[in-house]
């Protein structure tokens, strides 16, 4: 069921332009510098923002939340990363990943998903989906995306409104290593899935570079972790891509434990060998993400052009704090 196609609308720029400019109220010529900028340099708008606004990198505080909640920066950034090949990748290994562990249709909670783009993708590929997102921009973006799409996906603006054992998997992608608490946020998760469902995560507690001054440090923890973050809320890792990107953990009832194959199990030590040392030296991991990201970057010529006819909006690498938080 699951291809390695990233959701139709990334393609369609002017088409994502358009709600680019409802959700965030800048103008065209403003969310084509800003995409094209984030698309030179990922990470650069939120980073910007941070130090137009004096918040410190890598350390939660108040005005690290409130700003989650205000900025459109994440927005960009977010667009930009779900065009890129190894976020495709992700997607297509997680469809394929449901296809085999079930033989039907299922419920699946996108947590924190952003722009919407992982529900639309499930979505379309017939399964139910509840999208759930803390960020006002992101909130207001991903609502106008379903109704352009035409797409029945159920919209979660509070935590407190996920139920209980009611998903056959969740998915937190790029989520946890924002939060003060994680294990706070897996022990809902876990809660919320079926006995036997899954549960994906991407979790890049290691990385901890200026491009993404949102991770926190407090989190460095966890790289490599199952026994402290999944496993106390019943999750036992089942199958993982390299690095865990990402790892896929299933929630057992009683003694049983899952059956792996041997694959699956040598996947997921090397991964948790490799991101358990990333905490003490991250450099190799860095340049590996890096390279991968920038290798296969998709150009996106489309945007070029808007931007040629149009003319830049931004002059300089320092952005106003208006355009920079969306305020």
């Amino acid at each position: 069921m699951g291809t390695e196609i990233q959701p139709p609308i990334l393609e369609k720029t002017t088409e994502l332009i358009d709600l680019l400019v409802a959700a965030t109220d800048n103008d065209s010529s403003t969310v084509v510098s800003r995409l094209l900028a984030e698309h030179r340099e990922v990470g650069s708008g939120v980073r910007q923002a941070l130090q137009l606004l004096k918040i410190a990198p890598f350390q939660w505080s108040n005005e690290l939340g409130a700003f989650y909640d205000s900025t459109d920066a994440f927005l960009f950034e977010s667009i930009i990363w779900n065009r890129s090949p190894l976020k495709n990748a992700m997607r297509t290994w997680i469809a394929k990943r449901i296809d085999i562990c079930f033989d039907r249709q299922v419920r699946i909670l996108c947590f924190g998903d952003g722009p919407g783009f992982d529900s639309l993708y499930f979505a379309a590929l017939g399964h139910q989906v509840d999208y759930l997102e803390v960020s006002s921009k992101s909130l207001s973006f991903a609502k106008r995306l379903f109704a352009k799409e035409g797409r029945e996906i159920k919209v979660i603006e509070k935590i407190d409104q996920i139920g209980s054992e009611c998903y056959d998997v969740v998915l937190v992608l790029d989520v946890l290593e924002h939060l003060p608490n994680p294990e706070s946020c897996i022990a809902i998760l876990a809660k919320s899935l079926r006995p036997q469902g899954y549960l994906f995560s991407h979790a890049p507690f290691w990385l901890l570079t200026p491009s993404v001054p949102t991770h926190l440090k407090s989190n460095l923890r966890y790289s490599g972790d199952i026994r402290h973050l999944y496993a106390p809320f019943g999750l036992r890792a089942f199958d993982a891509r390299a690095f865990w990107n990402p790892i896929q953990l299933q929630r057992v009832v009683g003694p049983e434990k899952p059956r792996r194959s041997p694959g699956a199990i040598l996947r997921i030590w090397i991964g948790g060998y490799l991101l358990f040392w990333a905490r003490i030296w991250n450099a190799p991991h860095s340049a590996a993400v890096r390279y991968l990201f920038t290798s296969r970057s998709i150009p996106w010529s489309q945007l070029e052009v808007l931007e040629t006819v149009d003319g830049p909006s931004i002059v300089d690498g320092t952005q106003s704090e208006a355009i920079s938080t969306g305020t």
